[in-house]
């Protein structure tokens, strides 16, 4: 006894029921896995997709443009890599007293595992070349504030302050680390600083340069 059986469109011809049956229940199989297959195809489709989104947002959030003090005290769009946590706040009395080497806080709670990283190796900064490059910055001077920690200092050392652009290099880098704790240090150095700017100013530059270089070689000045 012959039985017909088309499969897709070549005939194919059974001598046995028995022939037959497992001819469909082969094909059943085959379609459960084909089937399965496209279930796991698009399950990974949307996996990786996802993934990539959110790689691509975790690059977007890493990338922070802040709001910062440039000479003549206009403000400017400061770059730089993100490495605090924006929902930890901290009170400006208590960060003064985290203050240790070159003005820098200590154990700052606001700073991420990955932002310890990115500042211990000073590539939080790195971003800031762009603001050099659009004549917002230069290589070596007083940090770029933001407007509530510029308004902390005094109005005679803020008005010397805006006479340049911030640098990207701080100069309290060039002080002994030992010295330089809390925020009236920090101000302190940055008052020596502007004086030696106003005598000598290219001078001035090379000399913290060179200083700011020795101490992350030879003192292990840290962007942390």
């Amino acid at each position: 006894m012959v039985l017909p059986c088309h499969a897709y469109t070549r005939s194919v011809e059974f001598r046995t029921p028995k022939a037959a049956k497992a001819w469909l229940k082969m094909m059943q199989q085959r379609g459960i896995i084909l089937i399965s297959l496209k279930k796991v195809i698009d399950t990974l489709d949307r996996f990786i997709i996802r993934s990539l989104s959110r790689q691509v947002m975790s690059l977007c959030d890493l990338l922070l443009v802040q709001e910062r003090i440039g000479k003549d005290g206009v403000p400017f769009g400061c770059y730089k890599l993100r490495t605090m946590d924006p929902t930890v706040s901290v009170s400006p009395d208590e960060l003064n007293q985290r203050r240790g080497k070159w003005g820098k806080i200590e154990d700052d709670p606001r700073v991420t595992l990955l932002g310890k990283f990115l500042r211990r190796y000073w590539i939080d900064e790195t971003p800031q070349i762009v603001n050099i490059l659009r004549g917002e910055m230069r290589f070596i001077g007083i940090r770029p504030f933001m407007r509530e920690h510029f308004e902390r200092r005094p109005p005679d050392l803020r008005e010397e302050i805006v006479k340049y652009k911030p640098g990207l290099i701080g100069v309290t880098y060039a002080e002994d680390g030992n010295k330089i704790y809390g925020w009236e240090r920090a101000m302190e150095a940055e008052r020596r600083y502007l004086e030696r700017k106003q005598e000598h100013p290219i001078l001035t530059d090379v000399v913290y340069f060179a200083r700011v270089m020795y101490n992350i070689v030879f003192h292990g000045a840290r962007g942390i």
